[in-house]
């Protein structure tokens, strides 16, 4: 009898031992794969603020009344460039509230192009697009160099975590640039 109850506890152990060391593995698995996903995700945010840098420059909205002066097909390039900035947008998408603005501000670039676009071609003033569109990209940039120098580095969980997560430094940086 008393050998039955010390093979049952040796059993009872050794399930124990397994259950725990599986839990353990798949703990680890689940770790590695979320640390994958944010690995991934802060990649695509730190391209999302290099590609936003790339299209986005001070004196492009010179260059595009020019295009759109002169250039033949000036409107199809302007739509292209404009494609670019919506995809560009929806890479802030998900990234938290505060710093989801720099989409909001790229829309309204996109939407004071096409205005500025049809104040062109009907011959009426563009100067307050214009204006407004470089206050855009000036505040843009301005944001996004400074949020590059804080992430310095490729640390691909920190973008993530910076950009995603409700209160941070990034975020409550943007969003303060922004209020301002």
């Amino acid at each position: 009898m008393e050998r039955n109850k010390v093979k049952k506890q040796k059993i009872t152990v050794y399930g124990i031992v397994i259950v725990l060391a599986l839990s353990m593995y798949f703990n680890f698995n689940l770790y590695k794969e979320n640390n994958n996903f944010k690995v991934s995700k802060g990649a695509a945010y730190q391209d999302t603020v290099s590609l936003t840098l790339f299209y986005l420059n001070e004196g492009d909205v010179d260059v595009w009344i020019e295009t759109l002066q002169k250039e033949e097909n000036g409107d199809v390039l302007l739509e292209r460039y404009i494609g670019n900035l919506n995809e560009i947008a929806n890479g802030y998408r998900g990234m938290s509230a505060n710093v989801q603005i720099i989409d909001e501000q790229i829309k309204n670039i996109i939407r004071q192009y096409r205005e500025l676009e049809k104040n062109l071609v009907e011959g009426k003033d563009y100067q307050v697009f214009k204006e407004e569109i470089n206050k855009n990209i000036t505040f843009i940039r301005t944001v996004l160099e400074q949020v590059i120098l804080d992430l310095e580095g490729e640390d691909e969980v920190l973008w993530y975590k910076e950009l995603s997560d409700i209160e941070t430094k990034t975020g409550n940086y943007i969003w303060e640039q922004y209020k301002e």
